[in-house]
């Protein structure tokens, strides 16, 4: 964890550092590729809802630029307009019906969800 600590430290003026240790996670999450193209095809083919993974290891912050979402080590970068989106997956652990289907048929949110897979932190059906 130090040498974790010291790395994120000396690395250059990125404020993600912590957001990206803090939900670093204690084992490999990222899906498989064949896992992950199965999603994304489940996704854009007739999920009806997407859940948090419960080992998954998520979190964000509201930014001058929009909002950095944090998500297994990882992080990516959005424009406020994912904010509802991001806080309803953070407080529910799922997105299911209307609000689901809208994310899904918005570029943006829809990139967000497939953000999520492809990090491990959630899976849809």
């Amino acid at each position: 964890m130090r040498a974790q600590l010291r790395a994120a430290l000396d690395q250059a003026v990125d404020e993600r550092w912590f957001g990206e240790l803090v939900t670093e996670p204690r084992y490999d999450a990222m899906p498989a590729e064949d896992e992950l193209a199965e999603s994304l095809h489940t996704l854009h083919a007739g999920a009806t809802a997407l859940f948090l993974a419960p080992e998954s290891k998520l979190a964000w912050q509201a930014t001058v630029n929009g909002i950095d979402v944090f998500a297994n080590g990882a992080s990516r970068s959005f424009s406020a307009g994912i904010l509802e989106l991001i806080t309803t997956v953070c407080g529910e652990w799922e997105l299911r019906d209307v609000m689901f289907a809208s994310a899904r048929d918005n570029a943006e949110q829809c990139e967000l969800l497939c953000y999520l897979l492809a990090t491990g932190c959630a899976y849809v059906e």
